[in-house]
């Protein structure tokens, strides 16, 4: 996608990627806490019956620090950025929340999301750190739905790469 873009290198977008539990948020958690003005991003949707992933959302609330501003973003991220104040510091956790969200949209319009997105992206003035999912290392997805969102994410994570000024791979808590 990000090939039929004019588009300028982010220099102060970290993208961190890693797999389930790795540690990723806590890494981008740490690379942000030296500032103030952190405008923390949560992509993923609350589920009332998903009790271990209610608990998962409480340990990352009380991890991060109490006067980070927090925004829950629905399927619009690209809004939400655009009325972010310039020069906020930005953690958004993470590109498979927003994925799952958007998830239904057929490839054009995905196509169409992801393209004013990553043009938002590298035109906003602010620090950004964007977490991310690894997960095509492993098992094929057998579904459509796990197929499409595997894609998407791989796909989407690439173009954010490639306006990344420094990217980290998280695995067993080790950034590297």
């Amino acid at each position: 996608m990000t090939k039929d873009l004019q588009i300028r290198m982010y220099h102060d977008l970290i993208l961190i990627s890693g797999p389930t539990r790795s540690g990723k948020s806590r890494w981008a958690e740490h690379l942000m806490s030296k500032y103030n003005n952190v405008i923390y991003i949560a992509t993923s949707k609350i589920h009332p019956s998903d009790v271990e992933w209610i608990n998962r959302i409480k340990l990352h609330r009380e991890r991060r620090p109490k006067h980070w501003q927090l925004i829950e973003t629905g399927d619009f991220l690209e809004k939400t950025l655009n009325e972010i104040p310039q020069g906020s510091n930005i953690l958004i956790d993470s590109l498979g929340g927003y994925i799952t969200r958007n998830l239904d949209k057929h490839n054009e319009e995905w196509d169409h999301m992801v393209t004013r997105l990553i043009t938002t992206m590298s035109n906003i003035n602010s620090r950004l750190i964007l977490v991310s999912e690894e997960c095509g290392w492993g098992i094929v997805p057998s579904s459509k739905n796990g197929h499409r969102f595997r894609e998407r994410l791989t796909s989407f994570t690439n173009d954010f790469q490639q306006i990344s000024s420094e990217s980290w791979l998280v695995i067993n808590g080790r950034a590297i």
